[in-house]
Order: C-alpha cells, then sequence, then structure tokens
C-alpha cells in the first residue's frame, strides 16, 4: 500500500511539470511570416525569414539565417545551436565572431548580455511555462529591462531578427 501512495504522489507532483523538454530553435523547417504597412502611404510588405544551408568557419557548422520570398532571398547571417547548453549564437554577415544570442539555461536571478545590446545586462525575473495555441507547452523566461520582455523556448526569434535587421 506505500508503495502505490508513493507512486500516485510521484505521479500527481509531476501533472504541472510541462515545457521543460528542450526544444532546439535551429529546424530547418519553421519559417517566420512577416507583414507589415510602411507609414505614409508607402505601401504594405509580406515576407519570411528561414534557415538556409549550412557553412563552416573555422570548423564550425552555422546554419544561414535568410528572408525573402518566392525563391529569392538574402542571407542576414549565421546561427549555430549548441543543445547541450541550450545556447544559440549569432554571426552577422559583417562579423568574424559570434555572439550569444539565446541562452535557453538561464534560471530566476540570472543575468545576461545578448546580441544587439552590448553592455546591457537582462535579468531574469521568472521562469514558468505557457501553453500555445496548439496544446504545445514552452517554458518561458521574463527579462527585466526598462520594460519587461517575455521569451519563449523555440519562439521569440521573429522580434530578435526584426531588430537585428
Amino acid at each position: 500500500m506505500k508503495n502505490i501512495r508513493l507512486l500516485l504522489l510521484l505521479l500527481l507532483s509531476t501533472a504541472g511539470l510541462h515545457g521543460q523538454e528542450y526544444v532546439p530553435l535551429i529546424d530547418t523547417t519553421r519559417t517566420w511570416n512577416v507583414a507589415g504597412i510602411l507609414p505614409h502611404g508607402g505601401g504594405a510588405f509580406n515576407y519570411q525569414y528561414f534557415f538556409g544551408d549550412t557553412i563552416s568557419f573555422d570548423d564550425t557548422v552555422y546554419v544561414e539565417v535568410r528572408s525573402g520570398l518566392a525563391g529569392q532571398s538574402d542571407v542576414h547571417g549565421y546561427m549555430r545551436e549548441d543543445t547541450v547548453s541550450r545556447r544559440v549564437y549569432y554571426r552577422s554577415i559583417w562579423d568574424d565572431e559570434s555572439a550569444l544570442l539565446y541562452d535557453f539555461s538561464l534560471e530566476e536571478g540570472d543575468t545576461i548580455q545578448l546580441y544587439g545590446d552590448p553592455g546591457q545586462e537582462y535579468t531574469v525575473l521568472q521562469v514558468d511555462t505557457v501553453e500555445l495555441l496548439n496544446g504545445d507547452f514552452r517554458k518561458r523566461w521574463v527579462f527585466h529591462f526598462i520594460f519587461i520582455i517575455p521569451m519563449l523556448s523555440g519562439l521569440k526569434a521573429l522580434e530578435i531578427l526584426q531588430s537585428i535587421f
């Protein structure tokens, strides 16, 4: 009887643990669609960001970050992902070195400097789990820097890519 109670207690205690599995960001089947309207009657636009071919710099393999539509696209930079450390690095087409873009291993209270904000530190205020529209769960980090910035594992890339380019 003790074993059954212990098993039931263990099962119940893990029932709320969704989204703890790491979901890699780099997946060549993913695309990010962007649509917008330019100010002052400048018209509308739409395009996609997506991952392209692999390329090697200094014996390190990266994946192209491309944007465009209908077979025409431009390379904006390169990403590589260390799935063990849960970190994603970005290398601009103009730089010879990569910089940390995401760190999905952060815990509450950790600080980080992200690509595009040299010298600025972000502090993790909260780590929790959210349910996506498709029913999947993702770990969420909430950062503090003048305003609150949420980031979801395997997501958020669109906002980062838009701020980079």
